[in-house]
C-alpha cells in the first residue's frame, strides 16, 4: 500500500474548490450588503440607494450629506429627509402626492420641488446662491428658517400656499406666492444688497411680518433699507408692511 496523497479526481475537485474560495474578495465572503450600504448616501424604505429614487407608492427616503444628485420621490405620499445641503447640481423632487420634505441644511444653488399635491417643505438653513424652493400645484406649506438671499427664491405655485421665512428676504432674494390666496410672512425684505421682493401673485393674498408666532396676523413686515418691493399683485390683497428708505409696497387694498 502506498502512503501519501492520492491523486484522484475527487481530491482534485476538492482542491480546486478550496482555491476558488480563497480567491474570492472579502466582500463576497461576508455578503455584499454592508459594502453597498457604506457606499450609498441614501436609503429608500430602509434599503440602500445610490441616489434616493423612490417608487410609485409611498416612500421614506433619507439621504445623509451634501446632495449633488437627483433625489426623486416619484408617486405616492413620500417623506424625504436630507441631512445636509442641496448644492448647485442637486435636486430634490417630491412627485405627485402629499409629500413632506425636510432639508436639514441649506439650499445652496440647488432645487427643491415638491411638485403636485398639498405638500410640506421645511428648510432649516438658507436658500441662496440661486437656489430655489418650488411648491408646485397644491396647497403647500413652505418654511425657511434661514434667509432667502443672494438670488435665492421661494415660489409657492398654484393654489393657496403658506410661505414663512424666519430670516430676511435680502440681497436679491425673492418670495412669490403664485396663483391662489396665499399668506406670506417674513420679518423684512430688502435689508441689504440688491433688489429683493415679496410677491403675492394672483389671488387674495396676505403679506405680513413674522414674529415667530403663527397665530398672530398683525405682524409688520419692514420693506426697504436697500431696494425692496412688497407687491400684492392682482386681487384683494392685505399688506401689513412698513416702508422705509428705498422700500415700496404696491397693489395692496388693505
Amino acid at each position: 500500500m502506498r502512503m501519501g496523497t492520492t491523486d484522484t479526481p475527487r481530491v482534485r475537485t476538492r482542491l480546486a474548490a478550496a482555491l476558488a474560495v480563497c480567491a474570492l474578495p472579502a466582500a463576497a465572503l461576508v455578503g455584499a450588503s454592508p459594502a453597498h450600504a457604506a457606499d450609498s448616501p441614501c436609503t429608500v424604505n430602509d434599503q440602500p440607494s445610490a441616489t434616493g429614487t423612490g417608487t410609485p407608492g409611498d416612500d421614506v427616503i433619507v439621504c445623509d450629506g451634501i446632495v449633488n444628485f437627483t433625489v426623486d420621490g416619484k408617486g405616492g405620499t413620500d417623506k424625504i429627509t436630507i441631512t445636509g445641503s442641496v448644492n448647485k447640481s442637486g435636486r430634490v423632487l417630491g412627485g405627485a402626492g402629499k409629500d413632506t420634505i425636510t432639508i436639514d441644511g441649506s439650499v445652496n444653488g440647488g432645487q427643491v420641488d415638491s411638485k403636485g399635491g398639498d405638500d410640506t417643505v421645511l428648510v432649516t438653513g438658507a436658500v441662496f446662491r440661486g437656489g430655489s424652493v418650488l411648491g408646485g400645484a397644491g396647497k403647500d406649506t413652505i418654511t425657511v428658517e434661514g434667509a432667502v438671499t443672494k438670488s435665492g427664491s421661494v415660489l409657492g405655485g398654484d393654489d393657496d400656499d403658506r410661505i414663512t421665512v424666519d430670516g430676511a428676504v435680502v440681497d436679491g432674494g425673492k418670495v412669490d406666492g403664485g396663483a391662489g390666496n396665499d399668506v406670506i410672512a417674513a420679518p423684512n425684505v430688502g435689508g441689504t444688497g440688491e433688489n429683493s421682493a415679496v410677491l403675492g401673485g394672483a389671488g387674495d393674498d396676505t403679506i405680513m411680518g413674522n414674529d415667530g408666532d403663527p397665530e398672530t396676523t398683525d405682524d409688520t413686515m419692514t420693506v426697504g433699507g436697500h431696494a425692496a418691493t412688497a407687491d400684492g399683485g392682482a386681487g384683494m390683497d392685505t399688506c401689513v408692511t412698513k416702508d422705509i428708505k428705498n422700500g415700496m409696497t404696491v397693489n395692496c387694498e388693505a
